[in-house]
């Protein structure tokens, strides 16, 4: 069995640079499997959290697995995989597996508190792991909050586990696989500060533009009586603009829905095969296109 503890660095629970970190009572939600839909509202400390991390457990399969998260159970009955479930701790957890290097995140977040255990599918070539932070802020954020401080704050975290609802696998490895953590003493994290309010609150205007947008596109295209899609100024604009080619092109957003919107006005089937076809290249999903073409025949 080959485990590697290259990072590995002693808990000082009595010398913290900043607010005490809390070691006792915290408030973790668990449960046996993936299969297991029932949740288990416990307590535990600081040094049970971190043994956890020392002794993972051995499978050939992560679903075998347990999960836990960080906070209260708003409704054990939902089950795990149901939203508006947790209530929020100052602990959270982060996931990253899109190549940024667990070296990477313990230099970018040198000075903070911190957790880290590689995940199940972890490999030397392609680092998968998880962060248990502490932050300064606990209060309940509704989701859309909670997304925009954390995106913000850990951008190379994946994107997809930053919702209030989120579990995450126990530490697991297979026989043999190569696992490593570390525990890094340091401040708590300023999860909500000025600046992070300010981006919250921008965001929320920038939605509201958007909206308005839609509706006075919607309003204009009422009017109309414009048949040929591929010739409609919208349709062309989209097709004719070039876009990064990254997952929820935010770029695109509104063009895209404009070029979706005239094409289910006026029923135009082969315009929109093109422009989704187009889209999906610059890595639009066919559940986001669904999504609009959706808002689009709200809007009619």
């Amino acid at each position: 069995m080959i485990r590697e503890f290259p990072l590995k660095e002693d808990i000082d629970l009595e010398n913290q640079p900043s607010e005490a970190i809390q070691t006792n009572d915290i408030p973790i939600l668990e449960c046996n499997s993936a299969f297991d839909t029932h949740i288990d509202q416990n307590k535990c400390t600081l040094r049970e959290i971190a043994e956890y991390i020392e002794n993972p457990n051995i499978t050939d399969s992560k679903e075998k697995n347990g999960l836990w998260c960080f906070g209260e159970c708003l409704d054990p009955e939902k089950g795990h995989q149901k939203s508006n479930i947790v209530n929020k701790s100052k602990f959270f957890i982060l996931d990253y597996d899109s190549g940024y290097t667990i070296e990477e995140f313990c230099e970018e977040y040198k000075d903070y508190f911190f957790f880290l255990y590689t995940s199940f599918s972890h490999t030397k070539e392609h680092h998968k792991f998880r962060v248990i932070m502490y932050g300064n802020h606990e209060a309940p954020l509704n989701d859309d909050e909670q997304y925009a401080i954390l995106s913000e704050c850990f951008r190379n975290a994946d994107r997809t586990t930053l919702q209030p609802n989120r579990i995450f696998y126990k530490p697991a490895h297979k026989e043999g696989a190569e696992y490593r953590f570390k525990f890094n003493v340091g401040k708590q994290f300023p999860l909500y500060n000025e600046a992070i309010t300010f981006l919250v609150t921008k965001r929320k205007v920038d939605k509201a533009k958007e909206e308005a947008q839609d509706r006075a596109f919607a309003t204009y295209h009422r009017k109309k009586r414009d048949v040929d899609c591929l010739n409609c100024p919208s349709v062309k604009n989209y097709l004719n603009t070039s876009y990064p080619n990254t997952t929820g092109n935010g770029d695109s957003n509104l063009n895209l829905y404009k070029a979706i919107f005239c094409c289910i006005k006026y029923g135009d089937d082969n315009a929109l095969a093109v422009v989704e076809a187009k889209a999906k290249n610059e890595h639009w999903t066919t559940s986001e296109l669904r999504q609009k073409e959706e808002a689009a025949r709200r809007a009619l």
